[in-house]
This record gives structure tokens, sequence and C-alpha cells, in this order.
């Protein structure tokens, strides 16, 4: 007896779909939609030195370090930390960049957040006192990089090289949106 018969003979069964399981993902889906939307995008002020490059995506940045990179200066949440001289940083010795004053700057900002942190957390619960002992790393904190399109590389990277020793190696750049 061949397979082929076999497969003729039998009765034709109509396909069904369950539709309960879809209905499920499609809520759960739905839902996430609704609570992980921003009606509102954060409204940042530029200065009207720096002139970003462009893109066309979009993200929600609430707790995040603003880092500022004109032609002439560095500032970090508008506290000028450093100059910036024929492209170069003034202050930045490269064979010790931690006495840089952006690296202090950044240090003190670290420092004070794992305080917060730190102090969040115990105050939380009693309970929690041993979790919050037991964590040696803080939070990996998000820093937001608002570079003019004219500064140069080199010093975009000595900033950025600072940056990322004093603690906060998650950085994005800031672009100015296309519609």
């Amino acid at each position: 007896m061949s397979l082929g018969s076999a497969l003729r003979n039998r009765d034709f069964v109509p396909p069904t779909l369950q539709i309960t399981a879809m209905m499920d993902m499609f809520t759960i889906i739905v839902f996430f939609l609704l609570f992980s939307y921003s009606d509102r995008p954060d409204e940042i002020d530029l200065e009207k030195t720096i002139d970003l490059p462009v893109s066309s995506a979009e993200r929600d940045y609430d707790n995040v370090l603003k880092v500022f990179v004109s032609s002439e200066a560095v500032k970090i949440d508008e506290q000028l930390v450093a100059e910036i001289r024929q492209g170069r940083v003034m202050g930045y010795d490269p064979e010790k960049p931690k006495e840089s004053g952006i690296y202090k700057a950044l240090l003190k900002i670290r420092e004070k957040e794992i305080r917060e942190n730190q102090m969040q957390e115990l105050g939380t619960s009693k309970n929690d006192k041993v979790e919050a002992e037991q964590e040696d790393k803080p939070k990996m904190a998000q820093v937001l990089f608002f570079c003019d399109r004219t500064v140069p590389f080199k010093a975009i990277n000595t900033v950025m090289k600072t940056i990322g020793m004093a603690g906060y190696p998650n950085m994005q750049f800031a672009v100015t949106g296309e519609y």
C-alpha cells in the first residue's frame, strides 16, 4: 500500500484557528503600548553655540546626565567644567586624565548619585538593607551627549573617554529631529 492512496482516502477536516491565544497576545501588546507611550517629548534648551546633527529617531530621556560640548566649552548640566581652544580641551593632560576638571566634576556627580541611591534603597524597607549592602555596583547612569558638529573629533574623543572613566559608559549623542 502506498502512502499516496491513504492520504487521498482521508476525510477533509477544515482548518481551525485558535483565536483566544491571539487575543491574549493582542491585549498584552495594546497594554504595553499604552503604558510605554509618552505623549510629551522632552524639551531641552540648547545653547545657541551648539549645532546638532539631524536624525529621525526618537527616544525619551527623563533622568540623564547632560553633557554639552560646543566649540568653546564643555558643560555638564549647564556647569562649565572645561574650555575648548583650537580644538583641544584645556586642562586635560592625556598622561593624567583623572586630574582634569571634567573628570572631577563627573566624579562628584557620580558620588552624589551613589549616595542618593543608597539612601533611597535603605529608606524603602529594613528588609532591603541586606540587598542594598550586597549590591556593590551602582546602577549605570545614562549620558546624553550634546555635541556641536563643528567640534573636532579629538576633543569629542577626549571628553567621551573621560566620561567613561568617571563611571558613565552608557552614552548617546543628541541630534535635532528630522520631520
